[in-house]
């Protein structure tokens, strides 16, 4: 039976206040192995275990499960920091899936088309612009929800690449995407 948290080499000072503070492994209300791991860990001390897996976008205000979620996708996503994959899995774990990122390589506008009378398109290369393909489930997302997709997009892109467009749709097939008519020219369409 173990009594002591503290190494075999710990030296007389240590075991004393070890003593002196009543710290013992009988006396810890959760098994170290629990507290870090996402699944077992006490809901008081996520935002703990989000610090320590340096989750980039933790919000208290996610219910539990996706707090869990997003802790255990941290360390893959940090594996592929600034890929399309870690972009894709971030956005995934706020609750968008699936996502699609569309790439622009080497693209280039021919002609002179004005979309609103200040910015010409002549020529113009959208080399590292991509778009960003969200799944909002049946709703259309609020302010606060579009600034924390464009804040998870800032983090994780690459730092070559701007953003060109989020596209969201309130109902998602794997194929063919009906639109309602509803477009919008500011920075985000509106697909239903």
């Amino acid at each position: 039976m173990v009594t002591s948290i503290l190494p075999p080499n710990a030296t007389p000072l240590e075991l004393n206040l070890e003593q002196a503070t009543g710290t013992s492994m009988e006396a810890m209300p959760v098994a170290i192995r629990d507290l870090y791991n996402p699944d077992t860990c006490p809901v008081n001390l996520l935002p703990w275990l989000a610090w320590a897996w340096d989750v980039e976008q933790w919000q208290s205000d996610w219910g539990i499960p996706m707090q869990r979620a997003v802790i255990k996708a941290s360390w893959q996503v940090h594996n592929h920091m600034g890929t399309k994959a870690a972009l894709v899995q971030a956005l995934e774990a706020l609750g968008y899936a699936p996502v699609q990122v569309t790439e622009f390589v080497n693209l280039r506008h021919r002609g002179a088309s004005s979309y609103n009378g200040i910015r010409t398109h002549v020529g113009q290369s959208l080399t590292h612009q991509f778009d960003v393909s969200l799944n909002t489930n049946g709703g259309t997302p609020t302010a606060s929800q579009l600034l924390k997709i464009r804040k998870a997009i800032a983090i994780f892109k690459n730092a070559r690449s701007h953003l060109r467009n989020i596209y969201y749709a309130s109902r998602w097939y794997s194929g063919a995407i009906t639109h309602n008519g509803a477009v919008m020219r500011d920075g985000g369409l509106i697909l239903g």
